[in-house]
């Protein structure tokens, strides 16, 4: 059995009412980093529901969305939590 390797890019994005700036940000970074292996995690720090996760879901299939219950998390535990799911081999 193979271990699956590790992709080229992490992409953690912390989200709390965005909207279209988050489909916007999550374009940008696919369409810009086509020549590299790439992880993406959505943290949604309970943004109020207006379509924009659904239709994350819908266009970038390949995104991990995690969902708060509050919006009390920081960066840097919303980070911490996305970090938990990757498949980093190593830091910089």
């Amino acid at each position: 059995m193979t271990t699956p390797s590790a992709p080229d890019l992490t992409v953690v994005t912390v989200n709390y009412n965005s909207g279209m700036h988050l489909l916007g940000c999550v374009e940008a970074v696919f369409a810009n980093t086509r020549e590299l292996t790439l992880e993406y995690f959505v943290v949604d720090n309970a943004s109020r529901p207006d379509g924009t996760l659904e239709t994350l879901r819908t266009r970038f299939p390949q995104v991990r969305v995690r969902m708060s219950e509050r919006t009390s998390v920081s960066l840097r535990a919303a980070t911490w939590r996305s970090s938990t799911l990757a498949a980093v081999t190593s830091s910089c």
